[in-house]
């Protein structure tokens, strides 16, 4: 995928946000990808499917951009409402996006669809696995089967210039319903590169 249009030069932290909410092989630069290899996720999944996970967190939150970097984004992926969005605290791809597992389990966690930067704030608060406006969704790969959430919270214990950390319990179906799996993990990842990072 080319996010990178003739005529824009992208700096290395929008790069970075745009490889966590598009899920691009954009890149990062070395000092970036070093201070990422702090961020860590992990858990364990039981019921139908029983395993654990752990690894380097990916994180990407328009939370951490500042208008500046919005607008920069704007005129990469060439988003018409893209200012009014901006202006309104509408996301332009998405709130935020969580992925971490491993080999045999992945897991993404972002925010549901229709949900808004208001709905988020930068700091501590639970929020409820669900597809109304504030939630969170999940989607997973244990091994051969994809899971979707169907209930759960996150416990997001901080939300800040510095880092996004918490615990997450997440009751899991598969697409076709005939699966159930509880997915219990952590997270923890720091604010790196961004500019509305704490410095």
């Amino acid at each position: 995928m080319h996010l990178r249009p003739r005529g824009h030069k992208l700096s290395g932290a929008l790069l970075g946000v745009l490889a966590s909410l598009v899920g691009s092989s954009v890149g990062a630069r070395p000092a970036d990808a070093a201070a990422a290899l702090v961020s860590n996720c992990s858990g364990t999944v039981t019921g139908a499917a029983k395993t654990s996970f752990s690894g380097v967190a990916g994180f990407g939150t328009e939370l951490w951009l500042d208008n500046a970097a919005l607008e920069q984004m704007v005129a990469v992926i060439k988003m018409p409402d893209g200012k009014a969005r901006i202006a309104t605290g509408k996301p332009l791809a998405a709130v935020f996006t969580l992925n971490c597992g491993s080999p045999g389990a992945t897991v993404s966690i972002g925010a549901a669809a229709q949900s808004v930067y208001a709905d988020f704030p930068l700091e501590p608060k639970t929020y409820r696995f669900g597809a109304a406006k504030g939630n969170v969704s999940m989607i997973a790969t244990i091994g051969k089967d994809a899971y979707l959430s169907k209930g759960g919270t996150m416990r997001v214990t901080a939300f800040n210039r510095k880092h996004f950390a918490g615990t997450f319990t997440i009751d899991a179906v598969t697409f076709d319903k005939k699966k159930s799996a509880k997915i219990v993990g952590s997270f923890d990842t720091p604010c790196v590169a961004q500019p509305r990072c704490a410095k």
